[in-house]
């Protein structure tokens, strides 16, 4: 009787300790009591609900418009998933680290910039600053004071994802410049990294799935232009910084073993010229027949640590966002 092997239990941290990577969002969910869906929609309504409600209560206020409140709650439903989304990856990530990283470093700690507790509160600051305070001096009604405080907590998750994945494309990025004891070839052709670019493709394409609708919405206003095209620069300059250490390490690492590869297929080659005995022949063969096959497992080595559809969705989400942006960003002026 064939016997299934038992799911490999999560990796946890040992019993009440909270790992360090785990974004603050988390951290509050985690203490919240009831159902965990009511609180993050809840909790996302601050987003663009304190909008709707002020111009209901005072139409002559000013208001960016309901596609605009939308989007702002949108980003923030869609940012606390993405926070649950990236630590249960970096939970699946652990025993895959502690066997990469050099003997003695510590796996969850690689990563405790991503549960940073001061950087979402300061973000949360300063965006609320940047826009509801500005807005409430610009036009001191109750409607645009009463906004400040939602919008705050509201921010707390937006800014805080943003931070959350700015710090773990950075910590890839760390763990990639490591001397990292890379899988064999023979076992894993990724060498272990392309759970590192998975996790990377996914906080980004998270990102760009919570902040695209608010960027598409908010060209017309050259405030928020300026500092989402800021904003999408940096988080893009990120996810390309992340890969390139871990491409470095798998273009040497293939580009090491490829010499390694052909050495052998060369020593193979030379034990079989002048071979004139059939069955010696026939052995020296197998062993050329050995050493193609050994290289052709190393030339399958990817030189990036992510797949080609990663790619492709990458590309067409870019060029979507781009073309969005653009689009929105045309109409704008010619309204003007």
């Amino acid at each position: 009787m064939v016997r299934m092997a038992k799911p490999e239990a999560k990796p946890r941290a040992p019993s009440g300790e909270i790992p360090p990577y785990r974004p603050l969002t988390e951290r509050v969910l985690d203490r919240l009591p009831g159902w965990r869906w009511a609180w993050m929609v809840g909790w996302a309504l601050l987003g663009g609900g304190p909008y709707l409600l002020a111009h209901l209560a005072d139409p002559g206020a000013p208001y960016p418009g309901d596609p605009f409140a939308i989007s702002l709650s949108w980003a923030a439903l869609v940012s606390l998933c993405g926070a649950g989304v990236v630590t249960r990856r970096l939970d699946a990530l652990q025993p895959a680290l502690a066997e990469l990283l050099p003997a003695g470093m510590d796996p969850p700690s690689q990563f405790r910039a991503v549960g940073s507790r001061l950087w979402p509160v300061v973000g949360a600051v300063l965006v609320t600053a940047s826009f509801e305070v500005i807005d409430f001096v610009a036009a001191p009604t109750l409607a645009t004071g009463l906004r400040i405080v939602p919008a705050f907590f509201a921010n707390l998750v937006s800014a805080g994802y943003l931070l959350a994945v700015a710090a773990l494309l950075y910590s890839i990025y760390r763990v990639g410049a490591l001397p990292l004891r890379l899988r064999p070839f023979h076992a894993d052709p990724g060498l272990g990294l392309k759970a590192f670019g998975r996790l990377a493709f996914a906080g980004f394409g998270i990102f760009l799935l919570a902040f695209a609708p608010v960027f598409a919405v908010t060209t017309s206003d050259v405030r928020s232009w300026v500092i989402n095209l800021l904003i999408l620069l940096v988080s893009v300059s990120l996810f390309f910084l992340s890969l390139s250490s871990l491409h470095h390490q798998l273009a040497a690492a293939k580009a090491e073993r490829l010499a390694w590869a052909r050495r052998l297929y060369g020593n193979a080659v030379e034990l079989l010229e002048g071979e004139a005995d059939a069955q010696a022949l026939a052995a020296r063969s197998a062993s050329l027949v050995a050493a193609a096959e050994i290289e052709r497992k190393v030339q399958a080595i990817p030189e990036w640590p992510i797949d080609d559809w990663i790619w492709r969705t990458l590309a067409a989400i870019l060029i979507g966002a781009t073309a969005g942006v653009v689009a929105r960003a045309i109409g704008a002026g010619l309204a003007i």
